[in-house]
């Protein structure tokens, strides 16, 4: 999660040829891999550290240290919730980004009553292409490394059972839900699902266990 939008990075490991015998006692054998970033901008929006709400943390699983290269000392005592609100990321329009055990990560548009949804634009950087279902509700984006698959774009107010009609609209590598007639006096909630089929994990289980966020509430990890 950054301040223009989601970055998705994937991964593939570089198969090589016969695998080559190595004495128990000879340490890590190293793997290569080639990898591609996706990133998904809300192209005009307003994503504010300062309007971050932090809900549903998760205390039984603790905290998380990191440590990279270019952060020797290491990003310490880092707090995981499930679920992460920006306001206002649009005049009227709400962003969450939920984590739910099992899977992929979710990310929602609330749009308050009288705010206009037509201004969510999402703009596709490191696509090589993107195509469209003939119902225009699924996403097929093409990467480096293979194709990612979208889920369908649901929408609805109050209970998820009260469906709204929309589908998206492409043009080039920027998406904009186009949302049917709807009651503007009630919220409503836009949900473009992340169900991604692509080279993407190894051959288990691939998914988010949580989003954290440091102790000074300056980056975010999924």
């Amino acid at each position: 999660v950054t301040t223009s939008g989601l970055s998705h990075y994937f991964l593939k490991r570089i198969k090589k040829g016969a695998k080559q015998w190595r004495p128990k006692n000879a340490g890590f054998s190293s793997k290569e891999f080639e990898w591609c970033r996706l990133d998904v901008d809300l192209l005009d929006a307003s994503i504010s550290l300062d309007r971050m709400v932090l809900e549903e943390p998760l205390t039984d699983i603790g905290v998380t240290n990191f440590y990279r290269g270019h952060c020797p000392d290491g990003v310490v005592d880092v707090t995981t919730y499930a679920k992460i609100t920006f306001s206002e990321v649009y005049p009227g329009i709400d962003w969450v980004v939920l984590s739910r055990s099992g899977e992929a990560v979710q990310h929602d548009f609330i749009v308050r009553p009288g705010a206009d949804p037509s201004q969510i634009r999402m703009e596709y950087k490191g696509a090589d292409a993107i195509d469209i279902s003939d119902d225009a509700l699924r996403l097929t984006i093409q990467t480096p490394l293979g194709t990612v698959e979208e889920g369908a774009l649901y929408c609805y107010q109050g209970d998820r059972a009260n469906i709204v009609g929309a589908r998206y609209h492409i043009e080039g590598n920027i998406v904009t839900p186009i949302i049917e007639a709807y009651d503007h006096s009630q919220p409503l909630t836009i949900d473009p699902p992340l169900v991604w089929s692509t080279y993407y994990g190894g051959s288990n289980f691939d998914g988010p266990r949580s989003i954290l966020c440091d102790n000074v509430n300056n980056y975010l990890y999924v």
